[in-house]
């Protein structure tokens, strides 16, 4: 069983997913052979997933940050100029990788040429992610930013694959008649507070707290950091703890509050591990009112205001540490995109085997 797998690197969680899924079909499938694309570093990738093979990432052009919640319309705007022509290339790069490749199933969270070129050579193809790109582009850019062209080519990928599988919580989609919403997908990890604050130096037994903007710890304002209650013991830097062997999870899992930007991931796992989550909003981000009415069902959680957020966030993280968290969300849907990939879009055959 051979799959060609492409990752987004447009922030972790979507190399989380797919890890996740990944595993479940090795469950599943003992031959599994995983062909990974992805611009991921691949130390990266292997944080989250076992791959046997590399190749060239497709194009998988996303909104531009300037910020952790800030789009760069005019960069976004340069990345999306003469897209369908890219885009044309992109797709016939793919059909060349699936000769080459032969796989049995593309799978795409969430780039789209790979998805395109397994239609067009009649290889099933699967996508999954709590968002996409079209949807995204239409929510963030002012209109004409990016044109109806590039955006009609990415509903058509992602409209015609064999399945776009939505892990909840996922935000609001195009009614592409291929949706299938799935549970949450993430991991748990195992609590290792005394290595934790071994890697770190840390001589108290004070909570743990993790301060995670995923890829963007640098941009955390310092007064911000500064006034966070000193009665936990913070973590801005996971490096120490990483280069220690311990995994990020497994920290996250050791921390018992983590202070985050709206993110998948995140906001999962903080759930799924009992770790209470302060997080900022993000206006004009569609996943993020979805995200955040999930954390708040499913877990500890209290949004602050970026504005406000120095002076918001001691009371919310007084509040929360205050509470117990709830019973941890049941993380069904590795395991149900895997049933779904084996069970209605593989050949029986391949599934089988």
């Amino acid at each position: 069983m051979r799959i060609l797998t492409d990752v987004s690197a447009h922030g972790f969680g979507h190399a989380m997913q797919t890890g996740c899924v990944m595993a479940a079909l090795a469950a599943r499938l003992p031959s599994l052979h995983v062909k990974l694309r992805t611009v991921l570093p691949t130390h990266r990738a292997r944080e989250f997933m076992a791959f046997d093979d590399l190749g060239a990432a497709p194009l998988d052009p996303a909104p531009v940050m300037s910020a952790p919640d800030i789009v760069d319309v005019a960069a976004t705007a340069e990345q999306f100029r003469a897209f369908p022509e890219r885009f044309a290339r992109a797709v016939a790069e793919s059909r060349s990788e699936i000769d080459r490749f032969r796989p049995d199933l593309v799978f795409a969270n969430i780039a789209a040429p790979g998805l395109v070129a397994a239609r067009e050579k009649g290889v099933p193809a699967v996508a999954l992610c709590s968002l996409n790109w079209a949807d995204i582009l239409r929510a963030v850019v002012p209109a004409g930013t990016v044109d109806d062209a590039a955006l009609s080519l990415l509903d058509d990928a992602y409209g015609g694959a064999d399945a776009f599988l939505m892990p909840a919580p996922s935000m609001e989609m195009s009614p592409w008649a291929n949706r299938v919403p799935i549970g949450p997908i993430g991991r748990i990890g195992a609590p290792m507070p005394d290595a934790v604050r071994r890697s770190l130096g840390f001589r108290d037994d004070r909570p743990l707290g993790l301060v995670s903007w995923g890829g963007w710890t640098g941009s955390v304002a310092a007064g911000f950091l500064a006034a966070l209650p000193d009665e936990i013991a913070w973590i801005t830097d996971p490096g120490p703890v990483l280069a220690a062997g311990i995994t990020y999870v497994d920290l996250l899992a050791s921390c018992a509050i983590v202070i985050a930007k709206p993110g998948y991931g995140t906001f999962v796992e903080a759930a799924a591990n009992r770790v209470r989550l302060v997080h900022t909003d993000r206006p004009g981000w569609p996943e993020t009112p979805v995200l955040a009415a999930w954390a708040a069902r499913n877990g500890a959680a209290r949004e602050i205001h970026k504005e406000t957020a120095t002076r918001e966030a001691a009371k919310a993280i007084a509040d929360l540490m205050a509470e117990t968290p709830p019973p941890p969300p049941t993380l069904t849907g590795a395991d149900e995109a895997a049933a779904l990939i084996c069970e209605r879009v593989l050949p029986a055959g391949v599934a089988a085997g």
